[in-house]
């Protein structure tokens, strides 16, 4: 299994074999998932990021494109304005 690490982007992709698992680090080192499945190249991995135009909540407002109810957490918690079903809840 090899580890690659895009610093720039804040990139990692975890290959094996036959598989690749990609996910990136937005803003506050909070882990956004990309892609899972055949392996793929590192080639433009930072295009597998999916940002929203202009949804509310953002955590940031100095980048609108970031909404934690449109990224796909890898990790999803409760009151960080994603309504979806979260993985905790203190």
């Amino acid at each position: 299994m090899s580890i690659q690490y895009e610093e720039r982007e804040r990139i990692f992709h975890l290959q094996t074999p036959n598989a690749s698992y990609v996910f990136q680090l937005v803003k506050d080192a909070v882990p956004v998932h990309l892609y899972w499945g055949r392996k793929l190249r590192s080639v433009a991995l930072e295009r597998l990021l999916r940002k929203a135009g202009y949804h509310v909540p953002t955590p940031y407002p100095e980048d609108r494109s970031i909404s934690f109810e449109t990224l796909q957490l890898e990790y999803p918690g409760y009151g960080t304005g994603d309504f979806r079903q979260p993985a905790y809840q203190v």
